[in-house]
């Protein structure tokens, strides 16, 4: 039977693992250690899969729509998963409030195709004892109401479509289709379903022309695209957060998302309906996703730290984010260091982090390197993050704040 629950369609239509629709608000400096207790208390009730309406600015809360097999599998990976709230901060007097929850989960979804004919008593099995080998950081935000602090019911539905999209293409084929019903919401989710399957295809074709076109583009300007290790380039450089695509050089904070469309930016097109949305003041969108090639994608967000509301694409770019694959190549995205880095090397170049962590899990060993500054205006400063993966870079995240 499935779970009558039901999840926003058009939310979990538009996610990506890495970034979410809404915006976040980057606040003044303050803070209150009070909004990492709610985030704590929500996420504990969320990853064990119970109803999180305590915690949340709702008075209907939504839960992920998803078959009895697909529960279990979400079970499963949340038992093992780890979170980390890397940035939290808060203002009462604003009633505002945000923070920064990093995962590292298992890929359900992988182990599910690898398995032929399988029950659901084997993949949980297998989700169990898999190493947490994926990782992903989504942003809540919170607002102070009646002396307390809630996550918003924007935040909770995009949490909870982060979770459903774990596992929401496992089917082990012991249960009944969806079937359409009179309900608008449901039939606009099932047609919508329909339509992505018919258009996987065609879609996939599309995406594959389309890098190969970035590609040869971009080895044409090879010089431009990263600066060689031994050149002298500053791999962490405050006064000029560089980056390129396909070979032209941009600086987060000088550069606005629309002269990124209009440069032809390779971005998903479905994430641009949303670029001349009003964002409110002091706040940081949500990513717009950029094709690297197949299922593969970089994130750029923008920033308005003006006192009004202003379209998301006349905002400056703020940060840009690079989940990379060490055993692919792209000639899309490049930085002023190579992305063959060690942390070593890294070091070697930029100096002493301003922090470093370690995590180890028999062969898994992680090393998580940041360079960072402070504000004049905001709690948090601009910051280069860098994630290793046994020795290999895997996450690069750029932000600029002024």
């Amino acid at each position: 039977m499935n779970k009558t629950k039901i999840i926003a369609a058009a939310v979990v239509a538009s996610m990506s693992l890495a970034a979410f629709s809404g915006c976040s608000a980057l606040l003044p400096l303050g803070g209150n250690t009070e909004v990492k207790e709610t985030c704590d208390s929500y996420l504990t009730k969320l990853l064990k899969g119970k109803k999180t309406a305590k915690y949340v600015d709702a008075d209907d809360v939504a839960e992920p729509e998803l078959t009895d097999d697909q529960w279990d599998a979400l079970l499963a990976v949340t038992s093992v998963a780890e979170y980390k709230i890397s940035e939290y901060e808060g203002s009462k007097k604003q009633g505002q409030g945000e923070a920064v929850i990093e995962f590292k989960y298992v890929d359900a979804e992988d182990i599910a195709s690898d398995l032929d004919d399988a029950d659901i008593d084997e993949l949980v099995k297998e989700i169990t004892n898999a190493k947490n080998s994926e990782k992903d950081k989504i942003k809540l935000d919170l607002v102070y109401v009646d002396d307390e602090w809630l996550v918003t019911a924007e935040s909770d539905k995009e949490a909870k479509a982060f979770l459903t999209s774990l596992v929401d293409d496992i089917k082990l084929g012991n249960e009944p289709a969806e079937t359409t019903t009179t309900e608008t919401s449901e039939t606009t989710e099932e047609t919508t379903e329909a339509t992505t399957e018919a258009t996987t295809e065609t879609s996939t074709e599309e995406t594959t022309t389309e890098a190969t076109s970035e590609t040869t583009s971009a080895e044409e300007t090879t010089a431009e695209t990263s600066a060689p290790a031994d050149n002298g380039a500053k791999y962490v450089n405050f006064d000029e957060m560089n980056f390129y695509i396909n070979g032209k050089k941009y600086t987060l904070g000088q550069v606005t998302l629309q002269q990124l469309i209009d440069d032809g930016v390779p971005f998903e097109e479905s994430d641009l309906e949303n670029a001349t949305s009003n964002l409110n003041k002091n706040s940081m969108s949500g990513g717009f996703r950029i094709n690297l090639g197949k299922y593969w994608s970089a994130q750029v967000s923008v920033l308005n730290d003006t006192d009004g509301s202003k379209p998301a694409n006349e905002c400056m770019v703020s940060e840009v984010y690079l989940p990379n694959k060490p055993e692919e190549t792209q000639n899309v995205l490049a930085f002023d260091f190579p992305l063959t880095i060690t942390a070593d090397q890294l070091k070697a170049n930029a100096g002493t982090p301003s922090d470093e962590n370690n995590y180890d899990d028999d062969d898994y060993h992680s090393v998580t390197v940041k360079y960072s500054t402070k504000s004049k205006r905001y709690i948090r400063g601009s910051n280069y993050n860098f994630e290793f993966v046994n020795g290999a870079l895997r996450y690069v995240t750029l932000e600029y704040i002024p």
